[in-house]
């Protein structure tokens, strides 16, 4: 689990103007997700080539048949993800379940 480097260190938040301690237990939480199942039109895959924590092309191999952003360079932190947010925004939107009244 790659998660498991950072347990017990400080992590900075994306906005850079915050900080968490990454706790062993969170990795425990999040270990209750894990699926086999995946709706894939629930999917949206951001992905930069120059990601030296998750290889982009295991990312594709894994969940191959969903909706894909591929960007060349970057980081496993998707550098420049602000200029997405009114994509993934959408993207959200369309795929929102829908109450049944």
């Amino acid at each position: 689990m790659t998660l498991k480097e950072y347990e017990d260190k400080e992590v900075i938040c994306y906005s850079k103007s915050s900080s968490f301690i990454f706790k062993k237990e969170y990795l425990l939480q999040l270990n209750q997700y894990v699926t086999s199942q995946f709706n894939n039109k629930n999917i949206l895959l951001l992905l930069q080539i120059g990601d030296t924590t998750v290889d982009y092309k295991e990312s594709i191999n894994f969940i191959p048949e969903v909706k894909m952003i591929i960007e060349s360079g970057g980081s496993h932190q998707f550098d420049g993800i602000e200029k997405y947010f009114e994509h993934i925004g959408s993207f959200m939107e369309i795929n929102r379940p829908r109450s049944k009244l």
